[in-house]
């Protein structure tokens, strides 16, 4: 916050003297400080250095600064703040203040307190005491609080006033500036170890609360907050009985304080407890979202779906919505050490529930794989009926092909195309979906489920025309079949099928295909029927294998899908890996995996 001069400051030198004069009887000397001050004004004027600026002896100097200084703080302009050295205090700095300023009120306060504290006897900040010592705060300078609102002032919650009027249950009002308030507690704690230093109060003490001196003197040592609700609350449940004796001396600061503090410590233990209720509450309320999209189809929301099923909690929780609407979001999202899911993933138009992303991914990798064997078929087919040289490109490059496709999906079918660009989460999600079967007893089970769409011992999936199933040399044996018998009769005579098909059964030997154990019907993770075979899949049957596939060897369901890459066996067809990875590197992404499904 920025300060800035009181008004005199920029006065004549003449109108100075007249504004000194209606605050009462100075020196010459005095003035002429003042007039020094006022040039030198910065929001805390150090004392060392303005007085070593000062001409004449540096003593004299100083006596008549704090002289000045007595009376601009009596007339309500400035304050002097100072430092404890010993057992005295020593002037630090100068505070020129508008008249009645609320600087000037809370510098004040924040000075006198520093004194009390300092004192031997450790002085309360009440309204009287501070009367007393010559500082009354007008009304509209303070904010009245009572021990319950501290308690959200202390912890932060709120930004305290700059000045608190503490009003406590039996009628004392403490003054605190808002600087000092999360320290205050451990001022009153002080207090009342410093009373009880009487030992005729701590005996007295101790035969209420049934203990000994010596542990009641040990106890006063710690901060627990349970010790201290305690004592406080026995010293005042007990206080007529012990003001009546009149061999021990008790001052109202004692019962002040232990007021205060019991009612601090009990607001602070409700607190905490509605603390800790709202935590089980939000907690709660995050599995019940979390359940809630889970159970939709496909286990996706959208980001304007998610924000009205969130909004729908306002009216519950009034303020404390943005604190559980950020508390669901960073459960949500937030993955585990060594994870890289959370329960959601975000995708660039909404969310996955974790449950539901291999289900997806593996039912739109077999849909749209049939969608574009009959879209590439129908071009490939026009292509040659036609001769024309559009598409050539995508049909006589295997990267032109796998370039076409990627373009293609990502306007089909977005979330499908973050997916396969997002390896890791769906190695995760495939050991999520495959904890849901039951435990996990084989890993080279798991293995091959992950060699279907994984390049060996890799996160990397294997290419889209892979993926998709689309083998180039199928595909035109397919469109080939598709021409009229008198066409294909004249192609194969001139020699047109055979030098096309050279083509192609060069591009397609250029694919890298998954190993033939993961694609073979009597391995241990054999596909399931296809998916125009079994019945519709979704989210919420999360303990069945999609399609009621055979159950695999070990015991554990099939996966929920068939592999994208249909068995080729046959001769001249089995492309060769485009790229090879050494044993050590397959170890070493294996063993890492096995980290992942082993937490």
């Amino acid at each position: 916050m920025d300060i800035f001069p009181p008004e005199y400051v920029s006065f004549s030198s003449r109108d100075r003297d007249q504004f000194l004069s209606q605050l009462g009887t100075f020196t010459s000397d005095e003035r002429a400080l003042f007039h020094r001050m006022c040039s030198a004004w910065q929001p805390l004027i150090p004392v060392e250095r303005f007085v070593a600026q000062m001409p004449g002896d540096s003593g004299d100097v100083l006596r008549t600064s704090l002289s000045l200084m007595a009376k601009l703080w009596r007339s309500r302009v400035a304050v002097l703040i100072t430092k404890p050295e010993g057992d005295d205090r020593t002037p630090v700095s100068i505070a020129l203040t508008d008249e009645r300023a609320p600087r000037y009120y809370e510098l004040s306060l924040e000075e006198l307190l520093d004194r009390f504290r300092a004192h031997v006897s450790l002085r309360l900040p009440l309204e009287a005491a501070l009367q007393e010592e010559g500082l009354e705060i007008p009304e509209e300078f303070y904010t009245n609080i009572t021990t319950v609102e501290l308690t959200s002032l202390v912890a932060g919650d709120t930004s305290p006033p700059a000045i608190c009027r503490i009003s406590t249950p039996g009628g004392a009002h403490i003054m605190v500036p808002g600087s000092r308030l999360r320290s205050f507690p451990g001022f009153a704690i002080q207090r009342i170890r410093y009373d009880l230093t009487n030992s005729n109060l701590a005996a007295a003490v101790s035969r209420i609360l049934h203990s000994s001196i010596t542990e009641l003197r040990q106890g006063i040592t710690n901060k627990d907050p349970r010790f201290w609700f305690s004592l406080t609350g026995t010293v005042l449940s007990n206080r007529d009985a012990l003001e009546a004796q009149r061999s021990i001396p008790v001052s109202r600061d004692f019962f002040v304080a232990s007021e205060f503090l019991h009612a601090y410590v009990d607001g602070q233990l409700t607190n905490l407890r509605r603390k800790k209720e709202l935590d089980t509450r939000i907690r709660e309320d995050c599995k019940t979202v979390l359940t809630s999209i889970a159970s939709r189809s496909e286990g996706y929301i959208g980001r304007d779906e998610l924000e009205q099923l969130l909004d729908g909690f306002k009216e519950e929780y009034d303020e404390q919505f943005p604190q559980f609407r950020s508390r669901f979001l960073d459960t949500a999202l937030t993955a585990p050490s060594r994870k890289v899911v959370g329960e959601l993933v975000e995708l660039t138009d909404g969310f996955f529930h974790r449950q539901s992303i291999y289900r997806f991914f593996i039912d739109e990798l077999e849909q749209t794989a049939r969608v574009y064997s009959e879209t590439y078929r129908s071009m490939l087919s026009q292509h040659i009926r036609s001769g024309s040289r559009e598409h050539r490109d995508v049909f006589f490059s295997r990267e032109g092909l796998v370039t076409d496709i990627r373009d293609r999906l990502k306007l089909d079918n977005p979330r499908l195309f973050e997916l396969l660009n997002s390896p890791d989460v769906v190695a995760e999600a495939i050991v999520i979906w495959a904890r849901e079967q039951g435990p996990i007893k084989d890993v080279e089970e798991l293995k091959r489920i992950m060699q279907r769409h994984f390049m060996p011992g890799t996160t990397q999936f294997y290419d889209l025309a892979v993926l998709f199933d689309l083998n180039l040399l199928e595909l035109f044996d397919r469109s080939f079949r598709s021409l009229s018998p008198l066409r294909q009769i004249f192609y194969r005579l001139f020699g047109r099928h055979e030098a096309l098909r050279n083509r192609f059964v060069e591009e397609a030997s250029k694919a890298t295909l998954p190993p033939k154990a993961s694609r073979e019907p009597s391995s241990a993770a054999k596909p399931p029927k296809q998916r125009d075979q079994r019945e519709s899949v979704r989210p919420g049957r999360r303990n069945q294998a999609p399609g009621g596939g055979a159950a695999s060897q070990s015991g554990r369901p099939a996966p929920p899908a068939t592999s994208p890459a249909q068995q080729r066996d046959k001769a001249g067809t089995r492309p060769s890996p485009s790229k090879q990875y050494t044993r050590r590197d397959q170890d070493k992404a294996w063993d890492e995996f096995k980290k992942r499904i082993g937490d």
